[in-house]
C-alpha cells in the first residue's frame, strides 16, 4: 500500500539555512524560536498513535459487553443483595473518680471489641452499684441499646452517666463484605461524676475493717469516715462486699452463688442500710441538745460510780439497776464524751435526782 510506503526524505537545504552559522546566531530571538530547524513527524508516529488508539477503544468496547451483557445478570442479581444496615454506635458511660482523679468507675475494651465497665475498689460496690449491658436476642440483633445502672451510683446518675447512642449506615454485599459505611448520628460520651471520696483512705479502712473482723470472728462490719466541717463522706466500707464487676458480667454464677449463701449478707449495705442499736455514736448529740437546751452547762458536773439505780415506782422498794463500763468519778460533758460515761448521760437523757434531763420528747428529736 503506498501509504505504508517510506517517502523519501528530501535532502536538499533551503538556501536560509546555508547562512544559518555562529556569526548571526546572536541576532536570533531565542523566545520565539528563532533560529531552530523543524522537522517534521514521520508518517510511522501517526501510524502507531492511531493503531495505539484504536487498541485501546477496542478494549473498553469489550470490557463493556462483558459487564453489561455476559455477565450483566449475575452482576444486578447480586448487586440485588446487596443491604444497607444501621450499626449502633455504643456511647462510652462516663467515669466515675474521687476527690483527687482516682477512676473508681472507668470503661475498658474486652477481646471481642465490646466495651465493659470496671470497678477498680471493690469495697466501694454499695456506692457505685453496677451497670446491665445492651442485650441481645437470638439472632444476635440487640433489643436492648443502653448501658444501664442498675443500683448505687450507677442507677441514681445513669441519665448523666449514660450519653448517647451514635449511628453508622454500612452498605454490606452478598457474602458479608462491608462495600461501604458512612456516620448518619455520632456518639456522645457521658458526663464524668467526681466524688468526696478518697480512694486511698477507703481503700486503708477497708483493709482494716476486714482484718478486724476476721481476727475477732465477726460475720460483717462497717465504717465511715466524714469531714466533720463539711460533712462530706471521705471513705465509707461495707463487710463483706460483693464485687461490682462480678455483678455486670452476670458471673461466674458460682461467686453470685456465694454471695447469696454467705452470712455476712454482702448484698446488704452495713453502713447505711443496717438495724443496729447507736451505741456511744449518740452521746455527742445528746449532750449537744443538753447544753442547746440549758440542761447542763460545760461546767456541770456529775459523779459517775460506775452504775445508776433507778427506783421502780410501780413496786416500792424495787430498783432498776444500769451499770456503765466502769466508774469514772466526777466528769464534766467534756470528760464524759471523751471516756463514754453512761452514768452522766442516763442523768442527763432521763433525769435522775437533783439533775433534770432532756426527756423522751426531746431524745426523740
Amino acid at each position: 500500500m503506498k501509504w505504508l510506503r517510506k517517502r523519501k526524505q528530501d535532502l536538499e537545504i533551503a538556501p536560509d539555512e546555508i547562512f544559518l552559522d555562529a556569526t548571526n546566531a546572536p541576532a536570533f530571538d531565542r523566545a520565539r524560536f528563532e533560529g531552530r530547524l523543524e522537522k517534521p513527524l514521520s508518517q510511522g508516529t501517526f501510524f502507531w498513535l492511531t493503531a495505539t488508539l484504536t487498541l485501546l477503544f477496542a478494549i473498553l468496547i469489550v470490557r463493556s459487553w462483558n459487564l453489561e451483557v455476559t455477565h450483566g445478570a449475575a452482576f444486578a442479581e447480586q448487586s440485588a443483595h446487596n443491604s444497607l444496615d444501621v450499626v449502633m454506635l455504643f456511647a462510652p458511660r462516663g467515669i466515675i473518680t474521687d476527690t483527687n482523679g482516682v477512676v473508681l468507675a472507668e470503661n475498658v475494651e474486652k477481646p471481642d471489641g465490646s466495651i465493659a465497665r470496671r470497678y477498680p475498689i471493690p469495697s466501694l460496690s454499695h456506692v457505685l452499684g453496677y451497670v446491665s449491658y445492651p442485650k441481645k436476642d437470638a439472632k444476635g440483633v440487640y433489643y436492648d441499646t443502653r448501658q444501664t445502672g442498675v443500683v448505687g451510683l450507677e442507677a441514681e446518675y445513669d441519665a448523666i452517666l449514660a450519653g448517647t447512642n451514635g449511628k453508622l449506615l454500612t452498605e454490606t454485599d452478598v457474602v458479608g463484605r462491608v462495600r461501604s459505611e458512612g456516620m448518619i448520628v455520632p456518639a456522645q460520651e457521658g458526663k464524668t461524676i467526681q466524688l468526696s471520696i478518697d480512694a486511698d483512705l477507703e481503700r486503708a479502712l477497708a483493709r482494716a475493717i476486714a482484718l478486724t473482723a476476721n481476727a475477732r470472728g465477726f460475720i460483717a462490719g462497717s465504717g465511715v469516715i466524714m469531714d466533720v466541717t463539711t460533712g462530706a463522706v471521705l471513705a465509707i466500707v461495707s463487710y463483706p462486699s460483693y464485687d461490682s464487676n462480678v455483678m455486670s458480667e452476670g458471673g461466674p454464677s458460682e461467686t453470685i452463688a456465694a454471695y447469696n449463701r454467705s452470712a455476712g449478707h454482702p448484698f446488704l449495705d452495713h453502713a447505711v442500710q443496717g438495724v443496729y442499736t447507736p451505741g456511744s455514736v449518740v452521746k455527742p448529740f445528746v449532750a449537744s441538745g443538753a447544753l442547746t437546751d440549758g440542761i447542763i452547762t460545760p461546767n456541770t458536773v456529775i459523779d459517775d460510780p460506775g452504775f445508776i439505780s433507778i427506783p421502780d415506782p410501780y413496786h416500792p422498794g424495787k430498783t432498776f439497776m444500769y451499770r456503765g463500763w466502769r466508774a469514772l468519778g466526777p466528769v464534766d460533758v467534756k470528760k464524759a464524751i471523751a471516756w463514754s460515761s453512761e452514768v452522766f448521760f442516763y442523768t442527763v437523757g432521763g433525769g435522775f435526782g437533783a439533775q433534770k434531763g432532756l426527756g423522751i420528747d426531746r431524745l426523740g428529736y
